[in-house]
C-alpha cells in the first residue's frame, strides 16, 4: 500500500512540474488573454478577437507563449525560439 501511494505522488508530482512553466504562462498578461492566443495557436478556437477592454496579445508575448507551447510539445518548434530561449 505504502509503495503505491508513493508511486502514486511520484506521477502526480512529475505531471505537477511537466506542466508549470504552461500553468504560469496562463498569467503572463491578464487572464483570459494568453488562454485564448494559445488556444488559436493550436487550433482549438478559430480566432483570438477580444470584447473591449480586452486587446491582443503583443508580439513579445505571442513569442513567450509561443516558446512555452513548444516546450511544452503541444505546437511546432519555429525559426525565432533559439533567440527567444537565449533572452531567458
Amino acid at each position: 500500500m505504502r509503495r503505491r501511494k508513493r508511486a502514486t505522488w511520484r506521477r502526480r508530482s512529475k505531471l505537477h512540474f511537466d506542466l508549470f512553466e504552461l500553468n504560469q504562462s496562463v498569467f503572463f498578461d491578464t487572464n483570459p488573454i494568453p488562454i485564448k492566443y494559445m488556444m488559436k495557436r493550436m487550433g482549438l478556437i478559430a480566432n483570438n478577437e477580444h470584447r473591449l477592454p480586452m486587446v491582443p496579445v503583443t508580439l513579445e508575448l505571442e513569442q513567450r507563449l509561443d516558446w512555452v507551447l513548444a516546450r511544452a510539445g503541444l505546437v511546432e518548434r519555429w525559426s525565432g525560439l533559439s533567440l527567444i530561449a537565449s533572452t531567458q
